[in-house]
């Protein structure tokens, strides 16, 4: 049983570390069942959806930064919520690409890129 921050904070680099490698194994054993993430685009997304865009390569981060974590342990379960700057790139499914790079007070960029209709 989790009864530390520290203990979260661990797992909260394992993570991040699996985040950044696309490690599906590990990001499905960290990852609670019934979890929804906010995306970048504000979108809520499932466990399984979130594993199958690092399995499929839409995703790739080459920079996650934690700036603000705020850790709520309580009897039986804790919640957390961290908010990371993003570098990396998401490919859509029309074969588009967007590249972000957020910068704490300063930012963010935003690229995207769809391929030319002819």
């Amino acid at each position: 049983m989790i009864t530390t921050q520290a203990q979260i904070i661990e797992l909260e680099e394992r993570l991040r570390q699996a985040m950044l490698g696309s490690d599906v194994v590990e990001l499905d054993a960290l990852i609670a069942p019934e979890l929804l993430f906010t995306n970048h685009l504000g979108q809520l997304v499932s466990k399984q959806e979130d594993l199958d865009a690092h399995r499929s390569g839409q995703f790739k981060f080459t920079e996650l930064t934690p700036s603000e974590r705020q850790i709520q342990l309580n009897n039986g379960f804790t919640v957390v919520s961290v908010l990371m700057h993003i570098v990396g790139s998401y490919v859509d499914l029309m074969n588009g690409r967007l590249e972000l790079r957020s910068e704490l007070e300063k930012g963010t960029t935003i690229n995207i890129t769809f391929p030319q209709q002819k």
